[in-house]
């Protein structure tokens, strides 16, 4: 398997960077063989296959590929998911257990289960392919009380901290994880989920590393 590195020279090298392409991101390099095998002559755009604990990750995507991310560590996926480029991408990511599409979806990213068929994962791709899809973009506030929860602070914390009610807390977690089709996923799986949308956000507005006690200026993003 080439490198990412390699595949994007060629890439440019070849012309190919102005066409739409498809980046399949993970840290399970069987599941990247298998599915490379699957799709072979399924889809007909140029199809990159990552192995993030092996490949040097250099992504310059275009506004209209579609990235896929399964990645197991959940300390990576946060990492893959701050890169500034990302927010220019039609984005799925696939979750173990309690995802679910939501049907006829204009934001992105799509939360879909890792047990996805074969034939539905394809049509989700060409589903998405010819959609016009926005980034789901939580307001600050709501991207705050996920920062403060993915940092370990309880809801009653998280409440005394931005001046609002421990009732304001739990809904405004139950209204996105549904609105994200994440509503049947335990409560850490969720919190993490939104937490890493919320920091898409922020990541392409400024570079900064959040802490438990706001932010502070960076000058990288990790």
């Amino acid at each position: 398997m080439l490198s990412l590195y390699d595949i994007h020279r060629q890439a440019v090298f070849k012309g190919g960077s102005n066409l739409m392409k498809y980046y399949f991101v993970s840290d399970d390099c069987y599941f990247l063989n298998g599915l490379e095998d699957t799709l072979s002559g399924t889809i007909k755009e140029r199809s990159i296959y990552v192995n993030v604990n092996h490949d040097v990750f250099i992504l310059n995507p275009e506004p209209n590929d579609v990235i896929v991310l399964a990645i197991f560590n959940v300390t990576k996926r946060r990492e893959i998911m701050r890169k500034p480029g990302l927010s220019l991408c039609r984005l799925i990511i696939m979750v173990k257990y309690g995802a679910s599409l939501i049907p006829g979806s204009t934001y992105t990213p799509w939360f879909i289960p890792w047990k996805t068929t074969t034939e539905d994962f394809i049509n989700i791709l060409n589903e998405l392919k010819n959609k016009k899809a926005t980034r789901h973009q939580l307001p600050l506030e709501e991207s705050e009380v996920f920062l403060y929860l993915g940092a370990g602070l309880s809801h009653k914390e998280v409440a005394q901290q931005l001046s609002l009610s421990n009732k304001y807390i739990y809904a405004i977690r139950r209204r996105i994880s549904i609105s994200l089709g994440l509503r049947a996923c335990n409560s850490a799986t969720s919190i993490l989920l939104c937490r890493d949308v919320a920091e898409m956000r922020l990541y392409n507005k400024r570079r900064a590393t959040f802490t438990p006690w706001g932010y502070e200026n960076s000058l990288t993003l990790f």
